[in-house]
């Protein structure tokens, strides 16, 4: 839950439609698992966000976008 709270915070979602907010959810920890294991891992072991962590969570997030189809419907 840190890295959503941290992207919402940080206004990365503020371009996904409120009634894709949980679908986004689900489907970012997916590609976290996915792709940045170690990332997800550190952030669920710590509960603290690095500043470096964070670098790392902006750029996922951003990628992630470029895959998800989150559009209004």
């Amino acid at each position: 839950m840190v890295a959503v709270f941290h992207v919402a915070n940080e206004g990365a979602l503020d371009d996904v439609p409120v009634d894709k907010i949980q679908e986004f959810e689900s489907q970012f920890y997916d590609y976290m698992a996915a792709n940045l294991p170690e990332l997800l891992a550190e952030i669920n072991e710590s509960g603290e966000l690095s500043d470096e962590a964070a670098g790392q969570l902006m750029d996922a997030v951003e990628a992630f976008k470029q895959t998800a189809d989150l559009a209004a419907a």
